[in-house]
């Protein structure tokens, strides 16, 4: 079978990769100030595992929160499923959707910088336009991830089989509620690990 039209874009993809990001950011920022406590971060920039184990230990809440949004099902088993039987490509929002994601982790660097920039915890509130920043480019993503005409190819494949169908409508609209919701998580994720990273040791 060849390559099919996905009815939903992959979030979990594009969250994965504007975190991994905007981390490298920090870390690349830190190891250049030369601060007390960064020598280790550089090390992290090109190893995913060295990452995620430091993270593990030093950002746990973000850790949790990124890792259950990463294995979310709807967002990740129900989007993959809702894939056409053969690929036309030109879809509508394609193009929509690339530059919102574009925008989404260039304003999650730009988080990350600046939260290597900022002095202290105490400083934390001048975030704030940086994460609302980020959860409206991650909110304009989401509402240009759904393709229409994905998703009308794949309700025709199913015409004539009422169960098929029901099931597809079923799990698009489970996708369509976990976007929903996933814009409070991208929210928590990027609030918290600021507050986690603010408050590391500087020794």
């Amino acid at each position: 079978m060849s390559k099919g039209d996905h009815v939903f874009n992959n979030i979990v993809a594009k969250m994965n990769g504007a975190f991994e990001a905007g981390f490298n950011a920090y870390a690349r920022d830190k190891h250049a100030s030369g601060s007390a406590g960064s020598a280790p971060l550089g090390a992290l920039i090109h190893s995913r595992a060295a990452r995620d184990d430091w993270m593990r230990r030093h950002m746990p809440r973000t850790s949790s929160l990124l890792t259950a949004f990463l294995e979310d099902a709807a967002l990740r088993d129900l989007r993959e499923s809702l894939q056409t039987a053969t690929y036309l490509g030109g879809d509508a929002n394609n193009d929509a959707y690339s530059m919102y994601a574009q925008e989404f982790q260039g304003a999650v660097v730009r988080l990350f910088t600046k939260i290597a920039r900022t002095r202290s915890y105490l400083n934390e509130g001048d975030l704030t336009p940086d994460i609302t920043r980020v959860r409206r480019a991650f909110f304009h993503m989401t509402r240009a991830a759904e393709d229409p005409g994905a998703l009308q190819r794949l309700l025709e494949q199913a015409d004539g089989n009422a169960r098929e169908r029901a099931r597809v409508e079923a799990a698009v609209q489970a996708v369509r509620a976990r976007l929903e919701l996933a814009w409070g998580a991208c929210e928590r994720i990027f609030r918290t690990a600021a507050a986690e990273l603010l408050r590391l040791p500087r020794s």
